[in-house]
């Protein structure tokens, strides 16, 4: 059965084994490359073997669990903050964000509300002006204005 490591303790064994994948591919070389070539090659190795062992350290679960606790502090610690803030306007009598929050979506309520109703109204304006049968389609007659 294996120990669990710290969490230093393992990104420090993926550092190292990302180091010994480095110094392996700078001992290989080609020689009938240019020394440009192989100052390249070098770096892409580095650059390749530094991805993947930062790309490995990233997705062990210790990390994701880690990133998963920041960001539920970082989303708590901003609501007691927000809380906080609140708290102290009304304690001085001046309206806080989440007042003002509240009130613009009780606008936003009413408009959509009476925007609902003016379609309504419209559809329905457009439905009573419509002829009522086709055979007086062409004997309709302008309103207030009558033949006698």
């Amino acid at each position: 059965m294996e120990i669990p490591l710290p969490d230093f303790q393992q990104f420090m064994r993926l550092w190292l084994d990302g180091a010994e994948k480095m110094a392996a591919a700078g001992s290989m070389g080609c020689p009938t490359t240019f020394p440009g070539d192989g100052v390249r090659q070098m770096r892409d190795m580095y650059f390749q073997s530094l991805a993947q062992s930062t790309e490995q350290f990233m997705r062990t679960p210790q990390f994701l669990e880690m990133m998963k606790q920041s960001t539920d502090l970082a989303v708590t610690l901003r609501q007691q903050t927000n809380d906080a803030l609140a708290q102290a306007h009304h304690a001085v009598g001046s309206l806080a964000q989440p007042d003002v929050d509240s009130l613009l979506m009780a606008i936003r309520r009413c408009e959509t509300r009476v925007l609902d109703k003016l379609d309504e109204l419209s559809t329905r304006l457009d439905d009573l002006e419509k002829p009522k049968g086709a055979g007086r389609a062409g004997k309709a007659r302008p309103a207030g204005k009558s033949h006698t």
